[in-house]
């Protein structure tokens, strides 16, 4: 190989360590300008990063990779010499078979020496013994692969979106316009992604999902979370909303579903979302748990916090699936909520309790008739006598224990309760559908939490665009119809206006069947065309009162068809507004608290790189285009974008140099207090003390009756 002429240079790597710190060249600053094609004696640096950047691009532009090698002190152990070596210096010896000796022993070095704060370039030797990489192969050289960091901000946003590392190499690529200047490897980009959840493990799960809610506090001062610990410090349970879950229960949190039916993560946590439906009837979330297990205590704190962080308003009504630890605790902390059972849980049972009977069209048309069909307390009691006559299942265990629970799964025995028409939390089971695709028994805690932030966002973001929908118009042939449907139109959103027009357009379908007047109401009686069942409505001519033994409106929040009816017969052109419920209305969150917006350009932990990235790219590339058009715009642009470089490269090495004031002051409020029950305050939270056995999937957890299953064979008769 050629040396570089220079006469500085030695002749061997041993000889001609004393020399003069001083050349008869004057000492120059580096800068990233530099032509890389010889390295000066006498080259000054500012520390010794910058000497081995120096270096490295010299190496990369040569073909050859480098690495830090011996370091010398003085005797106070302060650094007054480095020097750099060619990544083949020495000898290696191979681990094992399929590994391979790269290096060759080859001599090449650069040696730097500090004096008064100042280091200096004193000597080199530029002579190397092994093949040098061409031009297609120096992106792959070690030393020249880095990741950035506007790539690590874009990787991180990715690889938390749920990319993996080839996707993420594969966009990143394309970005660059191609492998070769992306500066590192897909398996740089593997142990990248590795190394970061190694210390983020280090630092200590549990211990860093409070840094994070810490830190999402701060950007949102209505976020709120709580945490349990045992007496070992060790995290139990934590829960945690954010402002807007607070400003959806103000305006949906009158009917809450919560369910606790996956295990998540390596802890063998529960996850436990409280859920609700808004008004477009779409999913939203109150708030989250996670929970060490199934416990009265457990669920009690549960309950509690909830109650607390909602501002001690308690639901009207609950949804559940059937645990006796739960039910218990709810009536502990909810005494006047309104407990209700799942019931798609309760139809899931029956098909394996009652399987032998549901085979028989008549059982199963009145086991229908019997769960979903009554409309009073006395016809169910009527209905389900008889089904127990007729198929002879008297003593039967599981209908025995199912009767004793009617009050909290029958619909016919809540009718005055407003339930907003729910009646399974199947709804809240979807969510964990989302969730047990995004969770593993490896993931850590804060990115569970970080994937279900995420996944309320985006029904937040469904929300939007249908409130935007329903702000843009009405339904053209609502404004044709009567008064009661225009001025529906207009205030319910497009999905409960659809509800109230089928009720509306049943009134066609109603027979007259008496009224019976007094001094104060008139009662309507009303039955459908095909049916024999008849509904009484009370109506109230002076202020237009109306209420119907149906109780739609005291479960659901609309008026039924037979009010409706009875309005119509009197002549009302409009509805009372207080029949006009303002949870299901377009304007439901007008006078509310609104959580602020923040500016994404002020708020660092908000930016987004990639976003950033693609903005910039649009906006130089039409200048950029033009540039080369002739030589003359090819110079304007390579001068403005060199003083470009300059002032970004600055503002890095600021920026740098605050992150690093910030992360020593951040350092001392990295461990959280924690107030447990016995007022003592610790400095350091433990991660959950329970770990998940080995083999157990993510599947729904099975209630009590459905383990019960298991053990004892369903009865026949």
């Amino acid at each position: 190989m050629t040396s570089v002429p220079n006469e500085g240079v030695e002749t061997s790597p041993h000889q001609n360590e004393n020399v003069d710190l001083f050349h008869e060249e004057s000492p120059i600053l580096v800068h990233r300008e530099v032509q890389m094609n010889e390295i000066k004696i006498g080259t000054s640096f500012t520390n010794e990063d910058d000497a081995y950047d120096y270096y490295n691009r010299y190496a990369i532009s040569r073909g050859f990779s480098i690495r830090k090698d011996v370091i010398r002190r003085n005797k106070n152990g302060k650094i007054i010499s480095r020097t750099f070596v060619c990544s083949k210096e020495g000898e290696s010896e191979a681990q094992s078979e399929n590994r391979l000796k790269v290096r060759t022993g080859c001599k090449a070095f650069v040696r730097i020496k500090e004096n008064e704060g100042v280091w200096i370039l004193t000597n080199y030797y530029d002579e190397h013994n092994h093949e040098m990489a061409d031009d297609s192969e120096k992106h792959l050289l070690r030393s020249g692969r880095n990741i950035s960091k506007a790539n690590e901000k874009v990787i991180s946003s990715m690889v938390a979106a749920g990319f993996g590392a080839t996707q993420t190499f594969a966009y990143l690529a394309d970005e660059h316009g191609g492998e070769e200047k992306v500066q590192f490897t897909l398996e740089d980009l593997n142990n990248h992604i590795q190394t970061k959840r190694t210390i983020h493990l280090e630092a200590g799960d549990a211990q860093s999902l409070v840094n994070q809610f810490k830190q999402q506090h701060k950007n949102d001062p209505m976020f709120s979370y709580s945490v349990q610990l045992d007496s070992e410090c060790h995290m139990s349970n934590f829960f945690w909303r954010d402002g807007k879950s607070l400003i959806d229960y103000e305006c949906f949190g009158n009917v809450v579903i919560f369910d606790c039916a996956h295990r998540t993560n390596k802890y063998g946590m529960i996850c436990a979302p409280f859920t609700g439906i808004n008004h477009h009837k779409k999913n939203v979330v109150f708030g989250c748990a996670f929970l060490i297990d199934e416990t009265i205590p457990t669920f009690v704190w549960l309950f509690k916090t909830f109650l607390e962080e909602m501002g001690n308003r308690h639901p009207v009504t609950i949804f559940t699936d059937q645990a006796q630890a739960m039910a218990n605790a709810i009536k502990q902390v909810f005494p006047n909520t309104k407990h209700r059972l799942c019931m798609w849980h309760l139809s899931e049972n029956a098909g394996k309790h009652l399987s032998h009977h549901l085979a028989n069209p008549g059982f199963k048309e009145s086991f229908r008739k019997c769960v979903y069909g009554c409309n009073s307390e006395m016809e169910f009691e009527t209905y389900w006598a008889k089904m127990i006559a007729d198929y002879n299942l008297t003593g039967h265990k599981w209908l025995s224990d199912l009767y004793d629970l009617r009050q909290k799964w029958c619909p016919a025995f809540s009718l005055d309760i407003f339930s907003a028409a729910v009646r399974s939390t199947q709804r809240s089971e979807s969510t964990n559908s989302v969730f047990r695709k995004i969770s593993c028994k490896t993931m850590t805690l804060s990115r569970i939490v970080y994937h279900i932030q995420k996944v309320a966002e985006r029904w937040r973001s469904k929300e939007r665009k249908l409130d935007f929908r329903g702000k843009q118009g009405v339904p053209l042939h609502a404004a044709r119809n009567s008064g009661i449907l225009r001025q529906a139109a207009q205030i319910y959103t497009v999905k409960i206006f659809t509800e109230f027009r089928k009720e509306f357009y049943d009134t066609l379908h109603l027979v007259l069947e008496g009224v019976t007047n007094n001094e104060v109401e008139h009662v309507y009686i009303l039955r459908q065309e095909t049916q024999i069942s008849q509904f009484y409505v009370h109506f109230n001519p002076v202020c237009y009162s109306v209420a119907c033994s149906c109780k739609k409106f005291e479960s659901m929040g609309l008026l039924c068809c037979h009010a409706l009816k009875v309005l119509n017969l009197n002549g009302v052109s409009s509805m009372p507004s207080c029949y006009m419920l303002k949870r299901w209305t377009k304007d439901v969150k007008k006078g509310e608290r609104v959580v602020e917006n923040t500016d994404l350009s002020q708020n660092s932990c908000s930016f987004s790189a990639t976003l950033a990235r693609s903005e910039l790219m649009l906006k130089a590339y039409k200048s950029i285009d033009n540039s080369v058009l002739d030589s003359m715009g090819f110079n304007i642009a390579k001068k403005h974008l060199a003083t470009w470089a300059k002032e970004i490269e600055n503002h890095v090495v600021t920026m740098n140099l605050t992150c690093e004031h910030t992360s020593s002051e951040s350092e001392k409020d990295s461990e959280v207090e924690v107030d447990i029950s016995n007022s003592v305050h610790i400095t350091k939270i433990k991660n959950p003390a329970k770990r998940r056995p080995k083999g157990e999937s993510n599947a729904r957890l099975k209630g009590a009756l459905e383990r019960k299953k298991k053990r004892t064979p369903p009865e026949k008769y």
